[in-house]
Formats: structure tokens, sequence, C-alpha cells
């Protein structure tokens, strides 16, 4: 009897045994991997001249980095765009300004998406804006948050006075810009409304670099039925087109 018991016991324990070692050799479940739900940007202040770095950037698409310079109130021209990045978390990323930014200009760093995923930056791509109409761009010089409203260029109709400021309508139409010349006194605000069956890009001319008045540029599209507006505060005789048909054109006289 004592001898069952002892042999019962020694099963036992090695069953228990088994089971335990059973246990603690199956590997550990890997740690699933957190899919990145927003667009990140942050950047150290910094005073740039020949570079600025990116502190970290993080992308749900793949896209850019846009270095933009800022003219008063109003998006300037595009200074430089970083490498293709993927989707994921980027850090200490350096874009170089190019022979052509000489200082002066206060820039903002701005993401966009590709939007034809054809691994190039070109007309199509646009600010990357979030479920709440936000653009993710910061100031370089402060790494403060740029605010999108600096990226609106469409919206309702609007009354002909805006605070006492005179305002002019252009049409866009499947036959071009209606009227194709217009003279306003210098402080004019004109909106351009898209009364067509396509996409339009009002910007100024040379096509397709919009140097002459380079603040005068829509910066991305309007869909028929939107418009885009700006303010003459420059004398002069400013000839622009349509970025997406540069054949329809048309001219400002601003007295």
């Amino acid at each position: 009897m004592k001898l069952f018991y002892i042999a019962s016991g020694i099963i036992i324990v090695t069953f228990i045994a088994s089971v335990t070692l059973f246990v603690w050799d199956k590997p550990p479940q890997s740690t699933p991997k957190l899919e990145t739900k927003t667009v990140a940007l942050s950047i150290t202040p910094q005073t740039p001249s020949s570079s600025v770095t990116i502190e970290q950037v993080t992308l749900i698409e793949s896209g850019f980095v846009a270095i933009r310079s800022i003219e008063g109130d109003r998006l300037g021209q595009i200074i430089e765009i970083s490498p293709y990045l993927l989707p994921g978390e980027h850090t200490n990323l350096e874009i170089e300004l190019g022979e052509f930014y000489n200082g002066n200009a206060e820039l903002i760093a701005v993401v966009y998406k590709d939007e034809k995923s054809d691994m190039t930056f070109n007309d199509f791509d646009q600010p990357l804006r979030d479920a709440g109409g936000n653009v993710t761009a910061r100031y370089v010089k402060t790494g403060e948050v740029v605010s999108s409203a600096l990226f609106t260029n469409t919206g309702e109709n609007q009354p002909h006075m805006m605070g006492g400021m005179k305002m002019e309508t252009v049409r866009y139409t499947n036959d071009g810009y209606e009227p194709p010349l217009l003279s306003v006194p210098v402080g004019t605000m004109v909106q351009f409304v898209n009364e067509s069956d396509v996409e339009m890009w009002v910007a100024s001319n040379e096509h397709p670099a919009h140097t002459d008045l380079p603040t005068f540029d829509q910066f991305g599209f309007s869909e028929p039925g939107e418009q885009y507006m700006y303010t003459f505060d420059a004398v002069g005789a400013w000839r622009y087109h349509d970025h997406l048909n540069p054949t329809a054109e048309g001219t400002i006289i601003v007295e």
C-alpha cells in the first residue's frame, strides 16, 4: 500500500512538473503594433540660414513636409520640400533650403499628402487636413501652430461689401474668366467664383512658377460652386491664369 502511495506521488509530481515545463516553455505573445491614427509635427524654434530641421513628424499616409514662406498674413511660395516620407514617425529630418532662399522670409513647415501615390510632389498634392479640417503646420521660428485660416481659399459667396471693403467678382466659366479684364482701386477684394464644370486654380503669371505676384496664388483647387478671394493692395497690371488650364487667362489692373 505504501509503495502504491509512493508511486502515485511520483506520477503526480511528474505530471505537475510536465505541465509546469509546458507552460514556461511556451513563447510569449508579441505585443500588437499600435497603428498611428493622427498626424503630428513638432519643430524646435530655429532661425534657419541654409536648412530647417524637423524635430518629429508622424504620417498616417505617405507624403512630404514642405517649407513655405509667409508674406504678411498670406501664404508665399514653396521654398523646398523633404524627401518622400512613408507612413510612420520620422525624427531629425533636415530639409535643405537651396540657393533661392535669402534668409529674409518667415517660414512655415506644412505636411502634404501624396494624393496620387506617385512619390512625386506636384500640383495634386495638398496640405493634409485632419477630420476637423485643420492643416498640420508650424512656424519655423517659434515652433507654434499655424492657423488653418491661412490656408482657406474657398467658401460661400460673400456680399459685395466686406467691412467697408469694396468687392468685385470674376466668374470662371467653361469659356474662361469673365470679365477677362477688370480695373479696380488699390485695396479691392476680388472674388473668383467657379461657375465651370471643372476645378479652378487661380494664380498669377508666369506659369507655372507664379512669380509676378507670388501671394496671388490659390495654392489649391476650388470645386465648381466654390470661390477664391484675394485683396489687391499692390498697384500694377496683374496677369493671371488657371494653373490647371493655363490657356484661360485674365488681367486685374490695380490703380
